[in-house]
């Protein structure tokens, strides 16, 4: 990707556009609790998203890595590979199923949580972390906010993923937002603002994408009129009409369950502190 163009304000276009994004009506910005805990208790539910991720990070056997607002079971395959995880969440279903997990598979001394998001690290990190990985966490529009804390709490590799293009989901919610709530829906700012946004912050961050499916994966057809419902805030009998009629189009049957068709680009965005 090339260079900043110098003449945008790219941290203010990101604020900008996440503000817009949270000003949309009804929307529950941020993964459903109600979705998380279903994908939790099934790990054919977040294993291809968490494979995804950990192949990408490969963190070294025997590392400290500081994870920022996973919905996979990451942890849990990090740890296995005799690695030190601690997860940043402000979900307490996330909260909830890693403590029992670490309990099940006796990693207490291998995972640990931290109660909240991006503008708790200041004050909830005790240590700076080699690794500091984000999937798809930044919910935030303080880039500068961002860039401080990672410089608290990590000493080494930072890897931000982010959308690089809208994801089938979100195209489903632009679709049906009009539909279902009589108001149109603002998407979040994609990875092309958010790797100029640091590059603007003098952070020497490089940037890959890759086309990649919807990671989200549900059992019925019930359990994705479900998301949708919450991500709207909820809705009545005939909303959940529409959502379902639409979900019937635009859901593929696999394996395991339904995944939203399509592909959308996925953004890596990596660089090292210090």
């Amino acid at each position: 990707m090339k260079e900043p163009d110098s003449s945008t304000d790219w941290v203010e276009t990101w604020r900008l556009t996440y503000n817009q994004y949270l000003s949309t009506p009804h929307l529950v910005p941020e993964e459903p609790e109600e979705t998380i805990r279903l994908s939790m208790a099934d790990p054919r539910l977040w294993v291809t998203q968490a494979k995804y991720l950990m192949e990408r990070v490969a963190p070294p056997s025997g590392s400290s890595v500081l994870l920022v607002g996973d919905r996979s079971m990451l942890p849990y395959l990090i740890s296995r590979k005799g690695n030190r995880v601690t997860e940043v969440t402000k979900s307490e279903a996330m909260i909830d199923s890693l403590t029992k997990c670490a309990v099940k598979h006796s990693m207490e001394s291998r995972i640990s949580v931290i109660a909240g998001g991006w503008e708790h690290l200041d004050t909830g990190c005790t240590e700076k972390y080699p690794l500091l990985v984000a999937p798809y966490s930044l919910f935030t529009p303080d880039l500068e906010a961002v860039v401080r804390a990672v410089n608290t709490c990590c000493s080494g590799r930072v890897v931000l993923f982010w959308h690089g293009t809208p994801p089938p989901i979100a195209v489903a919610m632009k679709e049906l937002w009009p539909k279902v709530l009589g108001c149109e829906f603002n998407d979040i700012p994609h990875a092309d603002c958010l790797y100029r946004g640091l590059r603007q912050l003098g952070v020497p961050a490089s940037i890959v994408c890759k086309e990649y499916p919807d990671g989200r994966l549900y059992p019925t057809l019930g359990h994705a009129v479900m998301d949708l419902g919450a991500r709207m805030g909820g809705v009545d009998e005939q909303q959940d009409g529409i959502i379902r009629q639409y979900l019937r189009n635009h859901l593929n049957m696999e394996h395991n369950g339904l995944r939203y068709r399509g592909k959308s680009m996925h953004a890596e965005i990596t660089w090292t502190v210090g």
